[in-house]
């Protein structure tokens, strides 16, 4: 065993909601069809401040929201489940949490020439 201890005995980790709806955030911007209005794509005029997340945990267990702009023609349906199944891998894999519920909303299409609809 290395020189402290059991890892587990040396304190705790704690998350903040923050860093939660961070990596959710991230996790949408993964999926296909999904348009980030971060300022890196250019698509802030069109996309605003999605993806947009917010968390509700308990213990190590999380009840998510998720509003994400997406480019027409993706079928909504479809890119509402990836971003769902996307959203629990990340959150499982990165945070070690389990996420009960993920709620995705499609509050704007963007266009092929770049409106928000």
């Amino acid at each position: 065993m290395a020189e402290g201890g059991d890892p587990g005995s040396r304190g705790r980790l704690e998350l903040s909601d923050k860093a939660i709806e961070a990596v959710v955030r991230m996790a949408a911007r993964e999926v296909d069809g999904v348009v980030s209005g971060d300022r890196s794509t250019g698509n802030r005029l069109f996309a605003g401040d999605l993806p947009n997340a917010s968390a509700d945990r308990a213990g190590s267990h999380v009840h998510l929201q998720v509003s994400v702009a997406v480019a027409w023609p993706h079928v909504l349906a479809e890119t509402t489940a990836a971003v769902r199944e996307q959203v629990v891998r990340r959150v499982g894999d990165l945070l070690n949490m389990t996420a009960d519920r993920v709620d995705v909303t499609v509050p704007r299409l963007i266009t092929n020439d770049g409106r928000a609809l």
